[in-house]
C-alpha cells in the first residue's frame, strides 16, 4: 500500500500551460524544441527542490480546446515519473464575453478517457460562423476555420 497513513496534504497545480499553447505562448527559446527542453528543465528543477512547498504531486496540462500538449507531455515521458498524476485540462471561454474579462471554464479529465475526447467532447462543441456553417472543436475544423478567417482578412 502506497499510503499507510491517513489524509495527507498534497500540492496540485492544475493550470500549467506549455510551449505551443494555443494562446499566449510566452516560452523562450530559438526553436520549439528549445522551448520544450527549457520547460521540462524548469519544471524538473522546481519539483526537485528540497523546499517542500515546491513539491507538486499532480499537474494539469492546460490548453484551449485541445489536449495535444497533454498528449505530447505524456508521450515525451520526460516528467511522468516525477509526479503522481498528470491530467489533461481543457480551457474554454464562454460567451457572451464580459466587458471586464472573459469567463473561463476548465474541464479536468481522467486520463483514461483521452482516446474518447475527440468523439465525445470536441466533436460535440459547435461554433457557428457568420457564414452559417457550423465548426466543431476538432483539429480538422479549426484548420478550416483558420483558413476561412485568413481569407476574410485578405
Amino acid at each position: 500500500m502506497k499510503y499507510e497513513r491517513g489524509s495527507e496534504w498534497r500540492r496540485w497545480d492544475l493550470h500549467i500551460h506549455t510551449p505551443e499553447t494555443k494562446k499566449n505562448d510566452n516560452y523562450e527559446g530559438q526553436t520549439t524544441l528549445d522551448k520544450w527542453n527549457k520547460f521540462y528543465q524548469d519544471l524538473l528543477a522546481y519539483s526537485s527542490s528540497t523546499d517542500t512547498t515546491k513539491k507538486v504531486s499532480v499537474l494539469g496540462i492546460t490548453d484551449y480546446y485541445s489536449i495535444d500538449n497533454f498528449r505530447k507531455v505524456v508521450s515525451d515521458n520526460t516528467i511522468k515519473d516525477k509526479f503522481d498524476l498528470i491530467l489533461p485540462n481543457i480551457e474554454m471561454r464562454i460567451t457572451p464575453v464580459s466587458s471586464e474579462s472573459p469567463i473561463n471554464i476548465h474541464f479536468i479529465c481522467n486520463p483514461d478517457i483521452v482516446p474518447q475526447l475527440d468523439t465525445k467532447l470536441f466533436s460535440q462543441l459547435v461554433y457557428e460562423h457568420s457564414n452559417g456553417i457550423p465548426y466543431h472543436a476538432t483539429n480538422e475544423d479549426f484548420i478550416k476555420l483558420g483558413k476561412l478567417q485568413n481569407n476574410d482578412m485578405n
